[in-house]
Order: structure tokens, then sequence, then C-alpha cells
């Protein structure tokens, strides 16, 4: 087995262990009909972050992209329906959604009618993956501010952040084997569970 298939299966394993995460959360909301102080923001984001990286992997045939992101995109579409079947307030979540199908409209129609080169159109497709990613993974860094003020690491799920740190780690090195900048943004991430990391002990 080659290196990067290692690396690729890793991200796969490690990633979507990451994004189960939220399972018990959608478990306890439909059980008890209630979102209790579960935020919708993070299941949206991630769903579009999934929904961009799957088309960017579309486009440069990359079944580890596509497959993470797949998945990713049913896991976070489950979680946000289950969301709006317990919540008693509807408005705020769907006028999230509205919001998030209006910028994935407005990227498609971006890519598809102004963008005429192949290149061109892949390349801003990863920076809008990257920037994404960025909000996706720079909204959990308000606990940290929690945990500052508080003194507690309650709020910050200790398995969620090893399995940030490492599906990190592990996507940036696999940009590094496939030489791709955009799937390497996730640099900086390693640096977010290593706080956490820091912050539980």
């Amino acid at each position: 087995m080659e290196e990067i298939e290692v690396v690729s299966t890793a991200c796969l394993v490690f990633t979507l262990c990451m994004f189960s995460a939220g399972i018990p959360d959608c478990w306890k909301m439909w059980r008890t009909r209630s979102t209790q102080n579960v935020p919708f923001l993070p299941f949206l984001v991630t769903c579009i972050n999934n929904l961009t990286w799957l088309y960017y992997g579309l486009w440069k045939q990359d079944s580890t992209l596509i497959t993470v992101n797949a998945v990713g995109a049913v896991l976070q579409s489950i979680c946000m329906f289950t969301y709006l079947v317990a919540s008693k307030q509807k408005s705020r979540p769907m006028s999230q959604i509205f919001v998030g199908v209006v910028y994935l409209t407005a990227l498609y129609l971006y890519l598809t009618v102004v963008i005429t080169s192949r290149t061109v159109l892949v390349d801003r497709l990863g920076l809008a993956g990257a920037g994404i990613t960025m909000l996706m993974y720079a909204s959990p860094m308000m606990e940290l501010v929690t945990v500052i003020r508080t003194k507690s690491t309650r709020s910050i799920s200790r398995p969620l952040t090893v399995a940030t740190f490492f599906a990190s780690s592990l996507w940036f090195y696999y940009g590094y084997l496939l030489q791709d900048p955009y799937v390497q943004v996730s640099i900086w991430k390693p640096g977010r569970g290593l706080m956490c990391l820091a912050l539980n002990k």
C-alpha cells in the first residue's frame, strides 16, 4: 500500500469520527424533542463546507474528498433536519438555511456562468472551500472565550478535539502529498486542537 493511500484512509477515518461527533446531540434532540443549548449554525456551516469540498473533489476526481464530504453532507443534513423537528423556534434556523442556499447558488452560478476556464474554476472553488473551512473551524474558537472566562473546560469535547487535531494534521499532509494548497488549508486547524488539549489538562 502506497503512502498516499494510507494517509487517505486515515483522513477518511478521523474526519468521519469528527463529523459523527454531532450524532449524540442529534439523538438527544430527537428523544427529548428539544434543542436545549445546541446551536444550529455549526451544522449548517459544516454542511456548506462539505458540499463545497464535494464539488471540488468531483472536479479534481479525488475519491477521498468525494467520499468524506458526501458522507459529511448527509450526516449534517440529518442533524439539521433533527434540529428543525425538535426546535420550537424555527424562524432563525430557516433564515440561516435560506442564507446558506443563497450562498451556494451564487457560488454555483459564479463558477458555471462567469468562469470559463477549468483551471480558474478549480482555483476559485478551492479558495471558496478554504474560506468556508476557516469559518467552520473559527466558530468553535468562541468556546475558548468561555473556557478562559469560566476557567472550566466542560464546554470542550475532548474526543472531538482529539479527532479534529488528527484529522487536520492528516489533511495537511494529504494536501502536501497531492501538492494541493487548498487541501493544505488545514495547516492552522491543528493549532486549535493543541490549544484545546492544553486547556483540557
